[in-house]
């Protein structure tokens, strides 16, 4: 099985930079993607994680709130027990491999040059 998921969205909050444990920078996004349901419009909101330096680099200078990107990456799930309850969420991870993984969809001039 090939597990790829392909989103094309705005970064919706200030991307948060960190590093590992090891000292290799890592990224994490939340992207707002849109749809229609009934008649109205839907926003779902997606974690991206960036693993690969020169993606992080690339977020950190050329984009902020608002920015549409496109993303391709693997879906991971999670669940853990908070106060008796089953909590669950999602995670893209971005930087492994692949064709795309990450392009800004914007034209010039960049949206860090307002």
């Amino acid at each position: 099985m090939y597990n790829c998921i392909t989103l094309v969205g705005n970064i919706g909050g200030e991307s948060k930079f960190e590093k590992t444990g090891a000292g290799k920078p890592y990224a994490i996004c939340s992207l707002a993607t849109h749809r229609y349901a009934g008649g109205e419009k839907k926003t779902d909101w997606h974690k991206i994680i960036f693993w690969d330096e020169k993606k992080v680099d690339v977020l950190q200078k050329y984009t902020r709130v608002g920015s549409k990107i496109l993303v391709q990456g693997y879906l991971t799930y999670n669940t853990w027990e908070r106060d008796g309850v089953t909590q669950k969420s999602s995670e893209i991870h971005v930087g492994y491999g692949g064709a795309i993984e990450f392009c800004l969809l914007y034209t010039s001039p960049s949206p860090r040059d307002s």
